[in-house]
């Protein structure tokens, strides 16, 4: 469920105790509504709560839809325990049964996988550059992920808009970005 204006409100309240020099406006309300509106409300208030207990000085909207991000996370793996699990999936599956090998593994190990190649990594005989590899494009997928849901979908939406029009020699008028 999308956060409400009477959400957004009830939680820049909530920064504002904890740091008094905040200032709760109308257009504060307005402007973080527009931005954040797609988080789910529970999320929002456990990623402002984390950062009230790390922080010193108020969270930006940025702050939050990066926390909010990390939390909505459905692959909350790092490089090293990714490469774990395609191993693990190696030796389950092995050469031989390369489908069942891929599909056993979460979407984005699945993408550097494939990237890769299931029988290069089965029969490579230089593993620890493979692994190497595998880290470095596992956290520029993550990393992109990541950025993706920085995004609040309706900017996306306008993005892609604005994208395809590009693509066909179109332009974006002021009536249209409102």
């Amino acid at each position: 469920m999308e956060a409400t204006k009477a959400d957004i409100a009830k939680i820049l309240t909530v920064i504002s105790a904890a740091w008094p020099q905040f200032e709760p406006s109308a257009e504060k309300v307005n402007l973080w509504h527009e931005m954040l509106r797609d988080i789910p409300k529970q999320v929002l208030a456990v990623a402002v709560k984390r950062l009230i207990a790390e922080r010193s000085f108020p969270p930006s909207i940025s702050d939050i839809r990066k926390e909010a991000s990390y939390l909505l996370d459905p692959d909350k793996q790092t490089p090293a325990e990714a490469w774990g699990v395609v191993q693990n999936a190696i030796r389950k599956y092995g050469f031989y049964r390369a489908v069942e090998g891929v599909s056993s593994l979460p979407p984005r190990i699945r993408k550097v996988v494939n990237c890769i190649g299931w029988t290069n990594l089965c029969t490579s005989d230089n593993i620890s550059v493979l692994r190497g590899q595998f880290m470095k494009m596992y956290e520029q997928i993550q990393e992109e992920e990541a950025k993706e849901r920085l995004m609040p979908k309706q900017l996306r939406r306008e993005v892609l808009t604005g994208s395809q029009l590009k693509m066909i020699g179109g332009s974006i008028d002021e009536a249209q970005v409102d």
